[in-house]
């Protein structure tokens, strides 16, 4: 009596073996499909950064530009009100805080913060 396996059961063995390796297969291309769709994801998000970086970049471009007409036509305003003998009436002497508060958006801001602070010390 030999403990040799039987031709049947070696058959058996190698079905077995022949489903894990099917059962790894399936999840090792589970995995695969996962991995390709979360790279395609972390594409379009790519893609989608980059578009958003563009166009930030071309409202900064944007700003720039309007920043040097807005300074342009502060220089033009001060030197009128100059000339005006910067009289606080003259209509340049209301361009020229406006061109200012322009440019300076966080003053204006300060300016009305500082007006309520006051307010409320009343």
């Amino acid at each position: 009596m030999t403990d040799k396996p039987t031709v049947k059961e070696l058959l058996a063995a190698l079905a077995n073996k022949d489903a894990e390796i099917q059962q790894l297969r399936d999840t090792v291309r589970t995995q695969i499909d996962i991995n390709d769709k979360q790279a395609n994801e972390l594409s379009c998000s790519k893609d989608a950064v980059k578009a958003a970086d563009s166009v930030i970049m071309c409202l900064h471009a944007r700003i720039k530009e309007l920043e040097k007409v807005v300074r342009e036509e502060l220089a033009m305003a001060e030197a009128e009100w100059i000339s005006v003998g910067r009289h606080p009436a003259s209509r340049f002497a209301h361009s020229v805080a406006f061109y200012k508060r322009v440019l300076n958006p966080q003053t204006q801001d300060e300016a009305q913060a500082n007006r309520m602070d006051v307010k409320d010390d009343r």
